[in-house]
């Protein structure tokens, strides 16, 4: 499940499963689970992959951009910086992510694969999505709390729904560990 918080220090106890969120309908354009692990899940037969990553595509965001493998922390948060870069110079996803990866692959202490390969997308990476840089767009902060409004009001609901009942047959595989 996802842990709902505000930074890494403050979890609200809130966690959302995947298929709680591959029942909503999440109206972005793109989206980033820069996390551990975050293109895995249960392989089921004929459905292939659940998990975070296809949770997201069945909530109807068009491309994710998910990790393969667990990965470090800064070589992380130097690849998304370089994507973002991209991504507002007018790259598509798949080509600002090919391109932060190179970058950190340019770079001598992260140029192993484990460093910059676990990243990949699924879903429409030719899509070009402008992310919402505070310097050059106003209202960007609005915006953002909108988003996080949206995104709490989603975990209460999800939770009043869970608390009200949930499908026995959901209930016994989340409590298996499968979801």
């Amino acid at each position: 499940g996802f842990q709902l918080a505000s930074d890494s220090a403050s979890a609200t106890g809130i966690t959302l499963r995947a298929w709680e969120i591959a029942r909503a309908r999440l109206p972005y354009a793109m989206g980033v689970l820069a996390g551990c692990e975050t293109a895995g899940g249960r392989v089921t037969n004929g459905e292939g992959v659940l998990g975070p990553t296809s949770a997201f595509l069945s909530a109807g965001v068009p491309v994710v951009v998910s990790s393969r493998w667990p990965v470090d922390d800064d070589a992380t948060a130097e690849l998304m910086k370089h994507f973002y870069d991209h991504l507002a110079a007018g790259s598509n996803v798949a080509a600002a992510l090919r391109a932060a990866q190179l970058e950190v692959r340019g770079n001598r202490r992260t140029s192993h694969p484990f460093y910059w390969a676990g990243f990949a997308v699924v879903g429409d990476g030719t899509r070009v999505v402008r992310p919402l840089l505070a310097e050059s767009q106003p209202g960007v902060w609005f915006k953002a709390l909108v988003g996080a409004a949206l995104v709490a009001g989603l975990a209460g609901w999800t939770w009043r729904r869970r608390r009200r009942r949930a499908p026995p047959r959901v209930v016994a595989a989340a409590q298996a560990g499968e979801i």
